[in-house]
């Protein structure tokens, strides 16, 4: 039930995080003034929700290194990502961010010994070239200024992704995501002073949004689906993002998609999707062995 649980928190947060690539394009607002509304907002939202909730006795604990290290990753992650974005193609920026992944999945085979499943190493690869396909670029893209910030978005998202691994399982989720939010609006916060983001008016409209999509649901739907799911599972799922980043596109602006983009969707959606019916699969075969075993100990 619990890895059920963290597969669907896995796909919800993916579709939170998958609107992010849109909706930058929509507004001229730096890396800075979206990663503040990002966290700011987001933690805003999430205290209302731990009112409403009456959670707040779970966040009275003292936090560990891994929590405070993934609030800290987080604003960095998404101004790496954001300034790629600004700064060369959206399908290079996504590329680099999407090396996060594997990264993630070799840290935790050394870090915590967590095996490599032969099928889900053949998915991960038929994900990342999904991305390929999906995305298209050539090589004079990564002669972009934002390739840099891409590679760095993508190691620390790699990093962001082993440090809530390391999150002890005892930890409740709402003090996972009190002090990520915490750490992660502290962090931001000393480069929104020195360089205060010029917002105009709808921009506000914007990043109201982008605080309570891809701050508040994504964040703790991300926390909660990465306490129970091994970083090559969570990886393989996340990878859905930028396929429904390109879906949005499709919906909201009329975008087309080509065969060769279809097939890169198609990769992607089977490689993302397939380990949670197989994972349902084995969880109905056990039931049904438990069954019969004990109708024949009866």
């Amino acid at each position: 039930m619990s890895r059920r649980k963290g597969y669907t928190a896995a796909l919800l947060a993916t579709a939170a995080m998958g609107s992010l690539g849109v909706i930058v394009r929509q507004t001229t607002v730096s890396a800075t003034g979206i990663t503040g509304a990002r966290m700011g907002f987001g933690f805003v939202f999430f205290l209302l929700y731990l009112g409403l909730s009456g959670q707040w006795r779970q966040i009275r604990m003292r936090p560990t290194w891994p929590m405070l290290l993934s609030g800290l990753l987080i604003p960095l992650i998404i101004m790496a990502y954001v300034h790629a974005i600004q700064h060369s193609p959206l399908a290079i920026a996504a590329v680099l961010l999407y090396t996060g992944p594997p990264l993630a999945v070799t840290f935790s085979r050394f870090l915590f010994k967590e095996t490599l499943r032969l099928l889900n190493g053949f998915l991960l690869v038929m994900a990342f070239s999904g991305l390929l396909f999906l995305v298209g670029f050539s090589a004079d893209d990564f002669l972009s200024p934002g390739t840099y910030s891409g590679l760095l978005a993508g190691l620390l998202y790699g990093f962001y992704i082993t440090s809530n691994r390391a999150i002890a399982a005892s930890v409740p989720d709402a003090a996972r995501s009190f002090y990520q939010f915490l750490v992660g609006s502290l962090t931001v916060l000393p480069f929104i002073i020195l360089s205060p983001p010029e917002i105009q008016g709808i921009d506000w409209c914007w990043l109201l949004f982008i605080g309570l999509s891809t701050g508040f649901f994504a964040i703790i739907l991300m926390v909660y689906a990465l306490k129970r799911l091994p970083a090559q599972e969570y990886g393989l799922i996340s990878y859905l993002e930028p396929l429904i980043g390109a879906l949005w596109g499709l919906t909201l602006f009329s975008e087309s998609l080509s065969r060769r983009q279809l097939i890169g969707g198609a990769l992607i959606l089977i490689s993302g999707l397939l380990p949670v019916f197989l994972r349902r699969g084995e969880t109905r075969a056990k039931g049904l062995r438990k069954v019969i075993c004990g109708r024949h100990g009866d």
